[in-house]
């Protein structure tokens, strides 16, 4: 393989749909890879001054990600059949010419395998799918300033593509590191979740989940976000017409609490004083899927 395919691996890939055995698998991708008016929010701060949300537009920008035939994957150009090395080498010049492209990867099935599919094949809950390495595509991905449904569009009948995800990058990312994620960010609480078999987080949870996090040292702000900000971003990251939205109501985003580090690296501090809190969903990383 080329210099020009042997990129760094990127990592959190994520893969088109399958006809037939992928389908399932995709709706719970779309899922995890997930999720106006700043008013929709309100800040909480560790100084009581800081009372205004920032005043940031919507991101425009994010990652097109470009499916190509491998091994035995199935698709609507592939069936079978594989992206020769020229093909592979036209798609990668496609994307350098992208304005403001940044960051071309490419991903081999090894590691779509590795990174997405085999561990939401493995999660708990998720119905068996017949499903190896050989059955998934390889890809390759940039970034990319300004990102639309007409990006991707001009890829999508290109020899050897097998299929093409976008999104767009996330309100959060740069502003925060970790999302407290609080019951009833989903309508359907994830299967093992400490939110399961009850409402929503109250006031009284929010708070006191709030003086918990004030307490840790090096927590500079918590911004406080609710559901509708919350939709407003998973929609511009993912619109109804990019093949990673998330549309099942059963799955909708909720809110959360977004906190700032003045170091990454007490992530793991953050997550021990909230764990066990009742209202306490899960704590992740305030960063793009993929």
């Amino acid at each position: 393989m080329s210099d020009l395919v042997q990129e760094t691996l990127a990592d959190h890939p994520e893969a088109p749909t399958r006809r037939r055995r992928l389908t399932a698998v995709l709706a719970v991708v779309a899922v995890l890879l997930a999720g106006g008016g700043f008013g929709a929010w309100k800040l909480y701060s560790a100084d009581p001054g800081l009372t205004s949300p920032p005043q940031r537009p919507w991101p425009t920008g994010g990652t097109l990600r470009v499916f190509v035939c491998a091994g035995k994957a199935e698709g609507r150009f592939c069936d079978g059949k594989v992206a020769t090395q020229e093909q592979k080498q036209a798609v990668a010049q496609r994307l350098r010419a992208l304005p403001g492209a940044t960051a071309i990867r490419f991903e081999d099935q090894a590691t779509l395998w590795a990174n997405i599919w085999k561990p939401i094949i493995d999660a708990p809950g998720m119905p068996p799918v017949q499903m190896t390495e050989k059955d998934v595509f390889e890809a390759f991905s940039v970034k990319v300033a300004e990102l639309s449904a007409d990006t991707a569009a001009t890829f999508e009948n290109v020899p050897g593509v097998a299929g093409v995800s976008w999104r767009r990058t996330g309100f959060w990312v740069g502003v925060t590191d970790l999302r407290v994620r609080l019951c009833g960010y989903r309508t359907a609480a994830r299967e093992g979740s400490p939110c399961e078999h009850r409402s929503l987080a109250s006031e009284e949870e929010i708070h006191a989940i709030y003086e918990r996090l004030r307490a840790v040292p090096g927590i500079t702000a918590i911004y406080r976000e609710n559901a509708s900000h919350a939709r407003q971003d998973l929609d511009n990251q993912s619109p109804p017409t990019s093949s990673t939205s998330g549309d099942d109501p059963g799955q909708q985003p909720g809110s959360s609490l977004h906190v700032k580090l003045d170091d990454p690296a007490m992530a793991d501090e953050v997550k021990r004083a909230v764990a066990g809190m009742a209202g306490v969903d899960e704590v992740a990383a305030d960063v793009d899927p993929f």
